[in-house]
């Protein structure tokens, strides 16, 4: 048997509210957990840089002079040219006096251009030095090695530590979540009005609390301003608080013959009614718990136990009985056959 909100053509009857159903067909998104769950994430450890091998050459800086061209040689040496040609037609015993006379402004252009700068010098290590370097080096990678893989097992090891808080807490919060979902939407109270009871329900009565003990409760409906209904019985789970209706329906009224819960008479909205609050129905035929209360006692224990298991899926062990219309009651009351079963 599957449980589901529609109303079944055939005793025993079960009843889930939606909220239910839904509930266990689908789980909270772990989106919306973790916006109620709070718990940080670890921080990882930074890792330790690597070394590198070492290099196969020196480098070294030194200071170098060299003249820094400015332009003035390029008109210095058009003034030495120029002195030259004129020495040449004025007479060559000129040009070393020409010459003497522009090479003050020569000699201090060239010290004044004189500029300093550092270059590197590279030169390549000996082979005895890129030994011990490379043993160095070896040893130095082998300890960030070592010293990184402890890094790594810590920091694995806090993040396994926060995946399994977290899966605890998710796992927590689920459960949680799903109880709440079974709970009724209103407190439920006990009536206080004298309701007569036929001779089917207390032996059921008796039955019911052999198996369940205070769950069973009578008389206890919705705490709401509407008009009441009162299930026959009330089973109330301990561990969530879920609410089940449970009622023996009988074909006539015992007294008067009146049909009684047939299709199309008020139990629909008797179902709807209860089924608006979040509690679960189960209906009986009375044939049935007369002639199999341990196999309708089961199956009571069979749909608590789906609901808390989330599953919709049910073992009925309770021999299925059609419902009646309301001119099959009138015949089964002219035949009373409710004497036949009893």
């Amino acid at each position: 048997m599957r449980l589901t909100s529609k109303n079944s053509e055939a005793y025993p009857i079960v009843l889930i509210p939606e909220k239910i159903i839904s509930a266990i067909e689908n789980d909270i998104s772990i989106e919306n957990i973790m916006k109620e769950i709070t718990l940080e994430a670890p921080i990882d450890i930074k890792y330790i840089e690597n070394v590198y091998p070492p290099n196969e050459y020196n480098y070294s800086k030194q200071n170098t002079i060299y003249y820094q061209n400015n332009g003035e040689v390029y008109g210095l040496t058009i003034v030495v040219i120029v002195t030259l040609i004129l020495g040449f037609f004025t007479g060559p015993e000129m040009i070393p006096f020409m010459l003497l006379s522009i090479a003050p402004f020569l000699i201090l252009n060239f010290l004044f251009n004189l500029k300093s700068k550092k270059i590197t010098i590279k030169s390549k290590k000996t082979s005895k030095e890129i030994e011990l370097l490379n043993q160095e080096y070896m040893k130095k990678k082998f300890d960030i090695e070592i010293k990184n893989k402890i890094i790594e097992d810590k920091n694995a090891s806090s993040q396994k530590t926060f995946n399994e808080k977290l899966g605890q807490l998710v796992s927590e919060y689920r459960v949680n979540y799903y109880i709440k979902q079974l709970a009724p939407n209103k407190e439920s109270v006990r009536n206080q009005e004298k309701i007569t009871r036929g001779k089917s329900e207390i032996i059921f009565l008796k039955s019911l609390l052999n198996r369940f003990g205070r769950k069973i409760q009578m008389d206890t409906t919705p705490d709401t301003y509407k008009k009441y209904y009162y299930p026959d019985f009330t089973y109330i789970c301990e561990l969530t608080n879920l609410h089940i209706d449970i009622e023996i329906d009988e074909p006539y009224s015992f007294t008067d013959k009146t049909p009684i819960h047939y299709i199309g008479s008020r139990d629909e909205s008797r179902n709807e009614y209860f089924l608006s609050y979040n509690w679960v129905v189960i209906r009986f035929s009375e044939k049935q718990i007369i002639q199999e209360a341990d196999n309708c006692i089961e199956l009571i224990k069979n749909v608590v136990d789906s609901i808390l298991k989330k599953q919709l899926l049910i073992n009925n062990p309770v021999q299925l009985q059609n419902r009646w219309s309301y001119e099959e009651a009138l015949l089964m009351a002219a035949n009373n056959e409710r004497s036949l079963y009893r």
